[in-house]
């Protein structure tokens, strides 16, 4: 139970800062087209000092990373089948819903990073105790962040017609495929 002192100290209802930047920085792309965000405007709209951001953040990009950082989650459990097909049908919806503010975010300039992330997140959701090999892992990883990202990248751009649900379902039978044919397990 958080008390009232704790409650002021990690400031507007109760939030930490790196919890109102996040928020801010969410709000401010789900509501707007216009990319990159200056960070006067996100400390702005998050109620933070400018070196509050730069102690939790070392620029946009790190924000970036760090508000996808929930969602890259979200996907890779599903990639690995942590969880349900629901749960990354959930995520693609939200993509399409979003898409023309996903469309810059996960498929623009920022994409070679946030395919890493995905694929770091997938590579700790791997059973450490077979993947005896480290570089097998890295590749495994590395391949299903970057065939998600290609489908998802035709999906939302038009190029594909199908439902959430079934790229959902497409999404994990590559990984699945990818993951055998990795030797890993």
């Amino acid at each position: 139970m958080t008390t009232d002192n704790q409650a002021k100290m990690s400031g507007r209802g109760g939030l930490s800062a790196r919890e109102r930047i996040v928020a801010a920085f969410n709000a401010m792309v789900l509501s707007r087209r216009r990319e990159p965000f200056p960070v006067g405007e996100i400390i702005r709209h998050a109620r933070v000092a400018r070196s509050t951001f730069y102690d939790h953040f070392g620029n946009e990009s790190a924000l970036r990373l760090a508000a996808l950082s929930g969602i890259m989650d979200n996907m890779a459990d599903a990639l690995t089948g942590r969880t349900n097909m629901s749960v990354l049908s959930g995520v693609l919806d939200h993509f399409w819903d979003h898409r023309q503010q996903v469309r810059p975010i996960l498929l623009g300039r920022e994409r070679a990073r946030i395919e890493t992330l995905l694929a770091e997140t997938i590579m700790a959701r791997i059973d450490q105790g077979e993947a005896n090999d480290a570089q097998a892992l890295r590749l495994c990883a590395a391949q299903i962040s970057a065939a998600s990202f290609a489908a998802i990248d035709l999906w939302v751009g038009g190029k594909v017609s199908i439902s959430a649900e079934r790229l959902a379902h497409q999404l994990i039978g590559t990984a699945a495929a990818i993951h055998r044919g990795s030797g890993l397990g």
